[in-house]
């Protein structure tokens, strides 16, 4: 992954993170607002974590061998800009 392919997901990851905390305040405000109990609550999102757990678990992930001995010549990483 270069380097601007990274910033990029980043600034999403980040993004996402800022949403999804706004996001889950106004709907904790709401739901504590009409009545349901905080314990109610914290086992909704425990059985929305073991969910994504599960689902993360089944998830083939590609694997993608390293080629090379990994030794690297000085000259060729004072030369690499992105370094």
């Amino acid at each position: 992954m270069n380097v601007a392919s990274t910033a990029v997901l980043m600034n999403f990851v980040n993004f996402s993170y800022g949403t999804g905390n706004t996001a889950m305040q106004q709907v904790t405000g709401t739901l504590l607002k009409q009545g349901v109990r905080w314990q109610t609550f914290y086992l909704i999102m425990l059985f929305c974590c073991v969910a994504l757990f599960i689902y993360l678990l089944l998830l083939r992930i590609p694997y993608k061998p390293q080629t090379g001995d990994g030794a690297y010549k000085k000259s060729h990483i004072f030369r690499n800009k992105l370094l």
